[in-house]
């Protein structure tokens, strides 16, 4: 495996390479998240709801393209 451009082949450090690459990508940063205190969030009517979530028609995929 490289590891910092150097290649390494026992297990030990092998395992040790791989742990430390996924624990440094899926390591979660704490930070400050953005609170939603007195937001108001608008809703859509369910004549909007059908209108997003219906299958296109191949005529809309066509004039999209």
């Amino acid at each position: 495996m490289l590891v910092d451009g150097a290649w390494i082949a026992e297990p030990g450090m092998v395992k040790e390479g791989i742990r430390l690459f996924f624990k440094n990508r899926f390591e979660e940063v704490d930070w400050v998240r953005p609170k939603l205190d007195r937001v108001r969030l608008w809703a859509i009517d369910h004549h909007y709801n059908v209108k997003l979530t219906k299958r296109f028609s191949e005529k809309e995929v066509k004039e999209a393209m």
